[in-house]
């Protein structure tokens, strides 16, 4: 009967949406903790019978105190024969450890009481034999620690640089009010609400997001999704985790990779398309939509919000890249330069394949030491100057067109030797190893060198085989790991990620300093805000730009994308259909197309279906209207449809 009456309730509680509810309530008890807990000001009551000064070290960790320049107060002298208040203030952190430093070898401080000033007001008064207690278990160095007798602690220097340090946690002397758990509980109630309007289907989406592809379409690259989430863990590894010095710039070596690889795959057997005005200006369009609405939101977050406008200029203009931001400048002259080296390859080479593979290699060998970092670099943290990177995206791009250009056409012909498929298998994971383990000395000895700075160029190189092998050997171990749902979704919002990662860090860490799990709480956290940029921001953005300002005129391209183009002629430009080649130019692809919707066919019959390379018939071209904005009549059957259908 038991038994039966809890299958029962299996079925009837929503548990997703009360641990969800429960996960939002302990979430927000404990930075409700964090809040209260913080400590705005330390007011000390001391006397001495003798010339005194104090100075107090503070920290948040309760695991391994790290006190520093950086987390100390103000020396402040103690007149002697007299009890006075010394106030020191506190960078608003939850004080776990205290550190109290006496000046001189030959002084007596008498500390009567410690008050904690924190947030709304409140205060926290410590009486010596309280002090007492937090102290007894604590360090010192040349002073001794006595009392409490008389109402006071005597602190005796007897030495140089004599301290005394705090054994119990500061911030389990003081709780949080209780009132404060009733707003949060309301909250907390509500999201229980919510949720239940909001399926868990839309729910997964929304935090699980996934890249849509045209059915046929091989255009997109599961695995170079998954990539790129890893080469955001590595960024985070590195800020989070000292072992992993170095591979943070193995996994920016990798962002820049795949911007070369990606920016020059769609040009390698159509160059033309970059080479007039209406190219150039769906390039700009789509790069700048895709990277200036949430740079410069968090320019804005950063710089904006704090009236620092020097540097918000700085940055907006790409002049400057303080800290992570480095990254930007470098790829926004990669989009400058790259139309440049388009142009070359259509103009000068005259879409010769293996002319533009021996430009690109002369470029991303030659390129360091043709422009050194005295030539040509920009600005980083303390006027640091940066080299410029051209060459890893250079990387990127050769690999591109040797296997959009080359290996491809082969491979679609022929199937690849099992041998080396192997072998490109096991070099891969070889290199994956090596970007995590070896992006810094420490396994061989000496963990102050980085070989992903040091070596760059070589750690590029080895990453553009990476990437080429899996989009070469198709479906391997490696690359079905990384099109997983998980890491895939962390490599579509990766951008967000990186850019908003540095800010959870700094707010994670004044709790964590140093625990091992804040690299997962920092993970967490981040992801969970970019997923929210992601879809509110990021996309949102690029759509209202390529909506408003890109008009797609190529055929070829405009039904490649919606999956389709039965074939597409290299270096050509017309889509053969049957018999027959269509221009792509103007207004007679949008005749062509019109024709096909008013006459009430298909683009694309049953019998035409093998050239699709599609063993299911085509799909019916009405999504294409929207695609197009095509003017004109269509049959009332073709308007329903288009309802219906949607976008593409």
């Amino acid at each position: 009967m038991v038994t039966k009456s809890i299958h029962s309730l299996k079925g009837k509680i929503p548990w997703f949406r009360v641990l969800l509810t429960l996960l939002l309530f302990f979430a927000g008890r404990y930075m409700l903790a964090y809040s209260f807990s913080s400590v705005q000001k330390i007011s000390l009551t001391v006397s001495s019978e003798v010339p005194a000064s104090l100075q107090l070290y503070y920290d948040a960790s309760t695991r391994r105190p790290g006190f520093t320049e950086k987390n100390s107060s103000r020396s402040k002298d103690v007149p002697p024969g007299e009890r006075v208040t010394l106030h020191f203030r506190v960078p608003d952190i939850p004080l776990a450890r205290l550190r109290i430093d006496l000046g001189s070898a030959s002084e007596e401080v008498r500390l009567s009481r410690i008050v904690l000033h924190q947030a709304l007001g409140r205060r926290v008064v410590l009486a010596a034999g309280k002090i007492g207690q937090l102290f007894a278990d604590g360090t010192t160095h040349n002073a001794r620690l006595s009392g409490p007798a008389g109402g006071y602690l005597r602190l005796v220097a007897t030495g140089n640089d004599p301290y005394v340090v705090s054994g119990g946690d500061f911030s389990s002397s003081h709780g949080t009010p209780l009132i404060t758990y009733i707003p949060l509980l309301l909250l907390s109630l509500y999201a229980y609400y919510l949720t239940g309007r909001v399926s868990q289907g839309q729910l997964r989406r929304f935090f699980l997001p996934a890249r849509p592809s045209a059915p046929g379409s091989s255009s997109v690259v599961p695995s170079l999704d998954g990539l790129r989430g890893f080469a955001a863990l590595l960024v985070l590894a590195e800020h989070n985790v000292g072992f992993f010095r170095g591979a943070g710039h193995s996994g920016v070596l990798i962002f820049f990779v795949l911007s070369g690889f990606l920016l020059t795959r769609p040009f390698v057997t159509n160059p033309a398309g970059l080479c007039s005005p209406p190219g150039l200006v769906r390039y700009a369009t789509r790069r700048l939509g895709r990277i200036l609405p949430m740079y410069y939101f968090y320019l804005l977050m950063v710089y904006g919000m704090g009236l620092r406008l020097s540097d918000f200029t700085l940055h907006a203009l790409f002049i400057e890249g303080l800290g992570h931001l480095w990254t930007m400048p470098q790829e926004m002259l990669f989009y400058l330069v790259f139309p440049v080296i388009i142009v070359v390859y259509h103009w000068v080479l005259r879409d010769n394949i293996y002319g533009f593979l021996g430009l690109l290699l002369t470029g991303a060998v030659l390129w360091n030491t043709m422009v050194p970092v005295e030539s040509l670099y920009f600005y980083g943290m303390m006027n640091a100057k940066l080299p410029v990177l051209l060459s890893v995206f250079l990387w990127g791009a050769f690999f591109s067109c040797l296997y959009y250009g080359v290996v491809r056409e082969y491979l679609e012909r022929h199937s690849m030797p099992g041998w080396i498929r192997a072998g490109g298998v096991v070099l891969s994971f070889g290199i994956i190893i090596t970007l995590v383990l070896f992006s810094n000395g420490g396994l061989l000895g000496n963990r102050s060198v980085v070989y992903a700075m040091l070596y760059r160029t070589e750690f590029a190189l080895a990453i553009g085989f990476l990437v080429f092998f899996l989009c070469a050997t198709g479906d391997t171990v490696l690359s079905r790991l990384l099109s997983g749902r998980i890491i895939s979704a962390v490599g579509l919002v990766s951008y967000s990620l990186y850019l908003i990662h540095p800010i959870i860090i700094n707010l994670v860490k004044k709790v964590y300093p140093g625990s091992p799990a804040r690299f997962f709480i920092v993970l967490l956290v981040s992801y969970g805000c970019a997923c929210i940029t992601y879809h509110l921001i990021e996309q949102p953005a690029a759509a209202v730009l390529k909506n408003r300002f890109v008009q797609p005129v190529n055929c070829c391209e405009a039904v490649t994308h919606c999956g389709y183009c039965p074939t597409f002629e290299k270096n050509s430009t017309c889509c053969r259909y049957a018999s027959g080649c269509f221009s792509v130019s103007g207004q007679g692809c949008r005749r062509f197309v019109q024709a096909r919707l008013t006459a009430g066919k298909r683009p694309l019959g049953d019998s035409d279906s093998r050239l699709c390379g599609q063993s299911r018939p085509c799909e019916d071209v009405v999504p294409l209207i929207t695609y197009f904005r095509l003017p004109g009549p269509l049959s009332a059957d073709h308007r329903g449809a288009s309802r219906s259908g949607g976008e593409p």
